[in-house]
């Protein structure tokens, strides 16, 4: 069974979201604190939905310390606060998804299964070209970049809601920072299309 771990300083919350979660037949593990959920690391979760406002550790401090004990487990961020342009430029690479609250069962439930699904397919399609002779150093980096416009998007598009286009278009250092994020995530794009068109060239053996 896929085994989830949240890491939330309030009980209520990792009670309700373990309620939602196990309905939809996944395991749950409850830890309270940063340091619990480092602690329970050791129980393999294949994914981690982690509190940012906790005391002592916050979910950051968190997330840094599980990035350098596995740095492929899916970590999706929940809190209250929506993301900011610091958050998009310094830690989109290091998550898979932000959930803020509160949130609906139905929006909890996607995310999950947007990142599974999003994870399940990039790996799927890793493997087949592996096994067709397609170097590792290609496959990583093909993945590293996919993942990283996938989160970025993702915060892309919740700083579109936070910030609407009038309050962009008035504000000139707003409409910098959101046109700095689109670029990245448009050359990113182009990148991974190279790297797509030269994986599926070896694998049909015209490269």
């Amino acid at each position: 069974m896929t085994k989830i771990l949240i890491v939330d300083d309030d009980p209520d919350i990792v009670e309700l979201i373990g309620e939602i979660l196990s309905m939809a037949g996944y395991e749950t593990i409850a830890a309270f604190s940063g340091e619990e959920g480092l602690e329970r690391l050791k129980e393999k979760p294949d994914m981690i939905l982690l509190d940012i406002m906790m005391p002592i550790m916050d979910g950051w401090e968190t997330l840094e310390k599980i990035r350098e004990i596995d740095k492929d487990v899916p970590v999706i961020m929940v809190t209250a606060k929506q993301p900011t342009f610091t958050i998009v430029k310094g830690d989109a690479n290091k998550i898979d998804g932000y959930l803020v609250k509160p949130f609906t069962h139905a929006a909890l439930l996607n995310i999950v299964s947007d990142v599974f699904e999003f994870r399940e397919n990039m790996q799927s399609y890793i493997e087949e070209a592996k096994a067709k002779g397609v170097s590792e150093e290609l496959l990583e980096e093909y993945a590293r970049r996919l993942s990283e416009v996938s989160s970025h998007h993702q915060l892309w598009t919740l700083l579109k809601q936070v910030y609407p286009e009038r309050r962009i278009e008035s504000d000139e250092s707003l409409k910098n920072a959101m046109l700095s994020i689109q670029r990245y995530i448009d050359i990113q794009r182009e990148r991974i299309r190279q790297l797509r068109e030269k994986i599926e060239k070896k694998m049909v053996g015209l490269d």
